[in-house]
């Protein structure tokens, strides 16, 4: 395990303005306190790095655990998780700020 430090962890913890990037709960309306994921998993090659990290909910964290992906039931295909620093950016610049539908 790496160590993430706290100028890294106050930078994802802005950019995710205090709620989860995976469900948008906000660290005020959980009883648990948040944590820094591995979007990409160390284990798997990911970084500590903005890009590769997301501000999560305990509940989200672990469910997620060290996936990377899983297999599409429709197409039979391995697909990538969802990736919260992405769409993130993409809810505040668009669809939560602006109200169009995404």
């Amino acid at each position: 395990m790496s160590y993430i430090s706290a100028t890294l962890r106050q930078s994802v913890l802005q950019r995710a303005n205090n709620c989860c990037e995976y469900c948008l709960l906000s660290q005020e309306d959980n009883f648990f306190p948040f944590e820094v994921d591995h979007i990409r998993a160390e284990k798997h090659g990911g970084a500590s790095v903005s890009d590769n990290l997301a501000w999560s909910c305990s509940n989200c964290n672990g469910f997620k655990g060290s996936d990377i992906g899983s297999i599409d039931p429709l197409t039979d295909k391995l697909t990538p998780l969802f990736n919260p620093v992405f769409r993130f950016g993409q809810i505040i610049s668009g669809w939560m700020v602006q109200g169009s539908n995404r």
